[in-house]
């Protein structure tokens, strides 16, 4: 959704009619008193050091508690608004100027997030645009943090997009808007460490916020003013609040602890996906937010880390969430800022101190109690439904499994590799049956067995690995080299967040079948299959014609007994045909297999999703499918001719809207020709499967 109509939207030119009507009639105090006094000053007397040079000629050391991010933020359009009072003689247009700066990013925010959780744009104008919270902090209260929480979400964006060194400049800016956003580094940094396939990015981010860092705050660091209005601020102070008193003069500090064990916790997470992040973020905020004595600009940090929870639309959750709410804005127009109502005299701030008089220690007490019960809930809520129930993250404790079979030289290493192309191969176990042949290639027992006998292999052995691979325990095993014929010494490989096994006993065993998330038999034209086995064993291993042929012809009855009868244990079965036979010759082993034309059939069983593929395939693709099924109508068999490329399926893969995309690298290598094809159907075999996997 690149272009988005916003006023088309339902109700969004609602919410902005509302912010304009608060805007004109309403004057924050803590606008009026504390803002825009330091900004006036900076304009009229522009310093390095504005916070030294205010606090000069007034002792207000709590007017401006922001950095320089801050401050260039709010000066633009409150020196236009001087300039327009100065022209016209009235003091308005200032204090407009640094309303419009808050609807500003206002809008900014709301925007993001609809980019960010696309089709979803009526449900976040409810959530965000009408949010009463959302208007009371930023048009009656007056605060300014949805400044730096939109430069935040900027930042998600961006990280979202694989942009890490601009994330890490943006996330810098954010903190020096205001340092509390420091809270999230460290779920950035863990987020991108632990996701393999941003690990790569993740010294440029830390290396780009933190040289931002350095160049916005070291120039303010040296300033007593800086240091006195902004870093030794009361907010600083309230994570000291919540202590057990371990002594006399020693106290155990609560809220860090939690916020440590919450960073261990997502640690802890093999496979962290975007909607993982959103959630932590939210509960490290919700964490300071409910165990300090909060000041009401905090609670907006947190709604656009809730939204990815609330679009799920759980009444429970709509409940807690709007009776949190109410309770926070309920307290806050009491005992916080409040607003002047331009044009009329009636003073409602008089009125609401009065109504906060009749309040005692105990009934204030009990409700902020009342708020950090609802809170509470919601994070818990927050937790379990987008944390402990996220269907990566239980990814994550059992590796993806994608278990490989067919005759030998049906292309099964092949098609491992591409798929191990399209996760990357920082996330792949590849495990392949050829290294647990009992003998070597010179062993004088291959005259009595096959290959293709599991006698003649270490099926147990093989079976314990993979077993072993899925609980992420590393294994030693040996590599069976082909251009040598020998194996390697044993060596260590290490459990991974995909397993891919390919192996002419990969299905052989049942137990081991059932622990595969997607099963796949090759079984290509044995005219093909004998064509590819010439051209590997003659050009690539240094066999001879005649010994392939004579192992062809003795291999036959072993693959009907034990290799055949695995097409049963198969979801997908491939078959790759020749267009034209005439045109392969196995004997030929000079034969340019790239002018080797294919059609490809694939029988899917017990999933539906080939009626999307087919409609992506021939709109997007122009390739000819035909389709046909079985009497019971739960296996469908596509004949799929045409030519189709790389870039083909790259473009398929983003229209078929796949759950987790987020288990495919940044950039996946997508084959050309039919090998592509196999690989968008096993992925989206792979991708409805994990929508019904059970932990």
């Amino acid at each position: 959704m690149k272009n988005i109509a916003y006023f088309n939207i339902p109700y969004f030119k609602t919410g902005l009619l509302i912010r304009i009507v608060l805007i004109v009639f309403l004057a924050p105090e803590i606008q009026t008193d504390w803002f825009l006094p330091f900004i006036s000053h900076f304009i009229d007397q522009p310093s390095f050091d504005p916070w030294s040079d205010f606090l000069l000629v007034n002792e207000n050391y709590r007017a401006y508690p922001y950095g320089f991010t801050m401050l260039f933020s709010h000066t633009p359009l409150v020196l236009l608004g001087s300039f327009i009072d100065d022209f016209i003689k009235l003091s308005f247009f200032e204090n407009l100027g640094l309303k419009a700066t808050i609807l500003i990013a206002d809008f900014i925010v709301f925007s993001l997030l609809v980019k960010l959780y696309p089709n979803n744009s009526e449900a976040i104008t409810t959530l965000y645009w009408l949010s009463p919270i959302v208007l009371f902090v930023n048009y009656w209260n007056g605060q300014t943090d949805i400044i730096p929480v939109a430069i935040l979400l900027y930042a998600i964006t961006l990280t979202k997009k694989n942009h890490m060194i601009a994330s890490g400049l943006t996330l810098a800016l954010a903190v020096t808007a205001k340092h509390s956003m420091l809270i999230v580094i460290p779920f950035f940094a863990i987020y991108l460490y632990k996701n393999k396939r941003y690990r790569r990015a993740f010294f440029p981010f830390l290396f780009s916020f933190f040289s931002a860092l350095v160049l916005l705050i070291i120039p303010a660091i040296f300033s007593s003013g800086f240091v006195e209005m902004v870093l030794n601020t009361p907010e600083t102070e309230r994570i000291y609040h919540f202590a057990i008193p371990l002594g006399p003069e020693i106290n155990i500090y609560v809220t860090p602890i939690i916020y440590v064990l919450l960073l261990y916790s997502m640690w802890r997470i093999s496979w962290i996906s975007f909607d993982v992040l959103m959630a932590s973020i939210g509960l490290g905020f919700f964490a300071l937010i409910l165990l300090t004595p909060s000041p009401v600009g905090w609670y907006l940090w947190l709604l656009p880390f809730l939204i990815g929870y609330l679009l799920k639309k759980n009444e429970y959750s709509n409940f807690l969430f709007g009776t949190f709410t109410f309770l926070i804005i309920c307290y806050h127009s009491m005992f916080s800022f409040g607003a002047q109502i331009n044009y009329f005299e009636y003073d409602l701030i008089f009125e609401l101190d009065k109504m906060s008089s009749y309040m005692n220690i105990h009934s204030r007490s009990l409700w902020v109690t009342l708020i950090t019960t609802f809170g509470g809930l919601l994070s818990w809520r927050l937790l379990r439904e987008e944390i402990l129930k996220n269907k990566i993250y239980l990814i994550g404790t059992n590796p993806i499994a994608i278990g490989i079979s067919g005759d030998s030289g049906a292309g099964k290493d092949t098609f491992g590799a591409s798929l191990a192309g399209l996760f990357g191969k920082h996330s792949v176990s590849y495990v392949s049956g050829d290294d647990y042949h009992v003998w070597d290639r010179y062993g004088g027992m291959w005259n009595a067995l096959t290959h293709l006998n599991p006698s003649a292999n270490y099926i147990h052995k093989f079976c314990r690995d993979i077993l072993a691979l899925l609980e992420r325990k590393s294994i030693y095993c040996r590599t069976y080299e082909h251009t040598t014929g020998l194996f390697s010494e044993p060596k260590l490989r290490k459990g991974n967040n995909v397993l891919i096994a390919s192996g002419l006993h990969t299905l052989f065993s049942k137990s081991l079948s059932d622990k595969f998330d997607v099963r796949v038999f090759l079984e290509p034209s044995d005219q093909l299959r004998y064509f590819w086995k010439y051209q590997r064993d003659v050009n690539a291993r240094g066999s001879n014609i005649e010994s392939v042929s004579a192992s062809l012809k003795k291999r036959q009855s072993d693959a009907q007994r034990y290799i055949h009868p695995q097409k049963k244990r198969a979801d997908i079965i491939f078959q790759l045909i020749p267009l034209n036979q005439d045109n392969v010759s196995p004997f030929n082993p000079e034969q340019n297999f790239d002018d080797v034309r294919l059609k490809l059939q694939v029988t899917i069983k017990g999933r539906v999703y080939y009626e999307r593929l087919s409609k992506v395939l021939i709109g997007l693709c122009g390739i000819s499918l035909e389709k046909h099924f079985t009497n019971d109508n739960d296996n469908v068999t596509l004949t799929i001719e045409g030519d189709v490329f790389a870039e083909d399926m790259s473009l398929a893969i983003q229209s078929l809207n796949l759950t987790f995309t987020e288990l495919l690298d940044i950039y996946p290598v997508w084959k050309d020709g039919m090998l592509g094809l196999m690989q968008i159907i096993t992925i989206l075999h792979l991708d409805e499967t994990m929508r019904v996997r059970k932990k």
